[in-house]
């Protein structure tokens, strides 16, 4: 009987052994294995199987408050990344001393202006929001509120959606 017991403890310990996931060409044991599977395909995915996933997308505008030069960046990866081009497009327009103003994500941004007095007094309105709609109303309000009650404009829209990645 205790034969009989080791035997079957053994079989059982061996076929768990056996069912480890490994990588091709790494042997069970190794700590790159995973949980058992079957197949012996390590991690890869089930064929003809697609996984996806959405990725952030980020915009950003730097201005230049002496000239009035304003740069913008989207469907940049990182905030960062975003933030350097929209600093970066500024200085190349003839900014001087651009700096980042404003950030967004996965949704549209606005910059509403004076539309009769483009100059570097007036008070630019930046504005994200789910839509460019909802955007521009709100960017256009808080512009004409800021300049003393002046009819604005928007002078710039764009929309930096998530990416579907497919893998």
């Amino acid at each position: 009987m205790r034969t009989t017991i080791s035997l079957l403890l053994l079989t059982f310990s061996m076929a768990s052994y056996a069912q480890t996931a490994c990588p091709q060409g790494v042997g069970p044991g190794d700590p790159r294995c995973g949980p058992g599977g079957g197949g012996g395909g390590g991690w890869d995915l089930p064929a003809g199987k697609v996984y996806t996933r959405w990725k952030t997308t980020w915009g950003a505008l730097a201005e230049d408050t002496a000239t009035g030069k304003i740069g913008t960046s989207t469907g940049e990866f990182s905030r960062r990344r975003a933030t350097r081009e929209a600093v970066a497009n500024c200085k190349a327009m003839g900014g001087l001393e651009c700096k980042f103003i404003f950030t967004y994500k996965n949704s549209c941004a606005v910059v509403a202006q004076v539309a009769d007095d483009p100059s570097p007094s007036m008070i630019s309105t930046y504005q994200s929001a789910p839509t460019l709609e909802v955007a521009s109303k709100l960017a256009i309000d808080g512009c004409s509120r800021k300049n003393e009650g002046r009819a604005c404009q928007v002078n710039y829209k764009d929309c930096t959606p998530p990416v579907l990645i497919y893998e």
